[in-house]
């Protein structure tokens, strides 16, 4: 009987640690399942930090594709602008027009020169930079029969009278009795334009154009006036508006 209560006993322990031993086998395939959604949770979580980071970046100044089209009319608008002198400028432009009045592209860079020269030296004057000495009457009887005698003659450019000589069939104007060349005129213009001389030439082409031959020289300066460089002090350089000139062109070809 001993023997039978022990042993019955002894199952009974055995079955209880049998089923002790269940719940604690099930509490731990339990824990497992909990860690996993932590992960997949901070996996979910991980790229939508990321997704976060990259719509910051792509709404920075300057990184998007919108903010890059915004400032490109800003850069269009600063290839406009040509910083330079204003001799160059009305050198350059009265070339043009006197080109439009019919003269060469050579004739009239030599009357570009000179007219630059002669409306500078006005302005010196006004500023108290330049005091001319006095010529006597005598004085210039002898310039106009030295001039005639090397068949100096004055020509209309720009709205002015011009003295010019007849060079290789062709007129060049005359600065202290002798023909300015052309090629001395252009090299000086590309030196002080840059790589904007050509773009510049163009756009006071078209706006020369523009105008009817007939009247470009009573309006050639008043034009002038309208978009040169703004005035900084003398040989200082300042900004030439490109979009000013073309601006003007597209108001004349409206009035034609």
């Amino acid at each position: 009987m001993a023997t039978t209560r022990a042993k019955s006993k002894a199952g009974r322990q055995g079955s209880e640690q049998a089923r002790g031993h269940a719940p604690s086998s099930r509490g731990k395939s339990k824990a497992v399942p909990k860690a996993a959604p932590t992960k997949s949770k901070a996996a979910k979580q991980a790229p939508a930090k990321k997704r976060g980071k990259h719509a910051t970046a792509a709404g920075a100044p300057g990184t998007s594709a919108a903010a890059a089209a915004a400032a490109a009319p800003a850069a269009g608008g600063g290839s406009q602008l040509v910083v330079t002198n204003r001799a160059p400028v009305l050198t350059l432009w009265a070339a043009v027009v006197a080109q439009r009045e019919g003269y060469s592209w050579e004739e009239g860079l030599t009357f570009g020169r000179y007219i630059a020269g002669v409306l500078a030296h006005s302005k010196g004057k006004a500023l108290g930079l330049y005091e001319d000495r006095e010529v006597s009457e005598e004085e210039r009887e002898d310039r106009r029969r030295r001039e005639e005698e090397a068949g100096v003659e004055r020509v209309r450019v720009f709205g002015m009278k011009c003295p010019a000589l007849l060079v290789d069939g062709q007129r060049r104007a005359v600065h202290e009795s002798q023909a300015i060349e052309p090629s001395s005129v252009q090299a000086s213009l590309r030196r002080s334009l840059g790589v904007r001389f050509q773009d510049t030439k163009a756009a006071m082409e078209e706006l020369a154009g523009a105008i009817p031959a007939a009247r470009i020289p009573r309006v050639a300066y008043k034009l002038y006036e309208q978009f040169r460089p703004e005035w900084k002090g003398w040989g200082v350089k300042s900004q030439l508006d490109l979009q000013t000139i073309r601006g003007l062109a597209a108001t004349w070809q409206e009035e034609a």
